[in-house]
């Protein structure tokens, strides 16, 4: 359990690292919801956001298998590099938005990108 956050009066989410999702839960800690990604992601525990509309956004790490010779010099060939994911879901949990950091930026930029957007919170201030 980690990342234990107030989302509204009398409402709060936690990140469950066994099941990879979000629970939802009242100011008595009674279960509400579980939250999970869609399309596969895993979600992370960085950050999750109950929005008024009764939207959900939430945040997954994309790791994938770089050929990082052809990026710099000396790089490895078999490197990970890890990219962002951020959805939006709606009440239902179905899936509105989807925002993919490896269909926006091109390696080494996406590696600056994910170190500085990898939070939620800088997401609803700033618009990252």
């Amino acid at each position: 359990m980690s990342n234990f956050k107030p989302q509204f009066p009398g409402v709060a989410t936690y990140f469950d690292h066994t099941i990879k999702g979000h629970i939802v839960i009242d100011s008595l800690l009674n279960n509400l919801d579980t939250l999970y990604m869609k399309n596969g992601y895993n979600a992370d525990a960085h950050d999750i956001l109950l929005l008024k509309n009764g939207h959900i956004i939430m945040e997954s790490y994309d790791p994938q298998m770089v050929d990082m010779s052809r990026v710099a010099e000396g790089g490895d060939p078999n490197a990970t590099v890890i990219g962002l994911v951020i959805q939006e879901l709606d009440e239902h949990k179905n899936l509105l938005f989807e925002w993919r950091s490896w269909d926006h930026f091109k390696l080494p930029i996406l590696i600056i990108i994910c170190f500085l957007c990898g939070g939620l919170c800088s997401l609803q201030l700033t618009g990252c």
